[in-house]
């Protein structure tokens, strides 16, 4: 009951300084939930970033982004290829019908690091290839290397590519591939293509 003056008009009571004023339950509402929308999009950013950088493995739709080689990787010229088994030099490999075969290659180049490898859907139809795009330097000692691959005769015209000692897919060059993009396919299930990804990245 409020203080009342002799006239019976009530007295005006000035604010206590010191007493919370309460704040509204919507008010709290709305504060608490723009909290978690910031948080949670922040999360969500973090992650996409992740998804397209990181060192771990990765999948058929991902992308390594820049990413530094733990080991070469080889684009040779096949100089002869027969069956299994290898001796001396020769590396081993498989040709289209999968029969093992042993690869003996001239000299060519190699990969320490690539600007960004994915593993995809093939648009031939059917299968998944491992698409990798080279950094500026490499792509252009790439394009060399294929106009002088793309005008040799057989096995000449073949490249090899190789990942740990092993020829993982020789594929004919029949043109300079300029743009610096390397496709590595071979008829690949999605289990063998990110298998393979992973081997050349890790």
């Amino acid at each position: 009951m409020q203080p009342q003056q002799s006239d019976g008009v009530p007295a005006f009571t000035p604010p206590d300084p010191t007493a919370r004023r309460r704040v509204p339950a919507w008010l709290i509402l709305v504060l608490v939930l723009g909290v978690v929308v910031v948080v949670g999009g922040a999360i969500t950013a973090v992650v996409l970033v992740r998804r397209s950088s990181s060192d771990g493995p990765i999948g058929v739709g991902d992308h390594s982004g820049p990413r530094t080689l733990d080991h070469f990787v080889g684009l040779r010229p096949v100089g002869a290829s027969h069956p299994a088994p290898c001796k001396g030099d020769d590396l081993p490999g498989k040709d289209t019908t999968g029969q093992a075969l042993c690869f003996r290659l001239d000299s060519g180049m190699s990969l320490s690091a690539v600007q960004d490898l994915r593993v995809e859907p093939s648009p031939y139809g059917g299968g998944v290839l491992i698409q990798i795009s080279l950094r500026p330097a490499d792509a252009k000692r790439f394009a060399d290397l294929t106009k002088k691959i793309s005008a040799a005769s057989p096995p000449g015209n073949q490249l090899a590519i190789v990942v740990r000692d092993e020829v993982v897919s020789a594929p004919v060059v029949q043109d300079p591939i300029a743009g610096g993009e390397l496709e590595i396919s071979g008829g690949f299930d999605a289990d063998q293509a990110t298998n393979l990804a992973n081997k050349i990245l890790t």
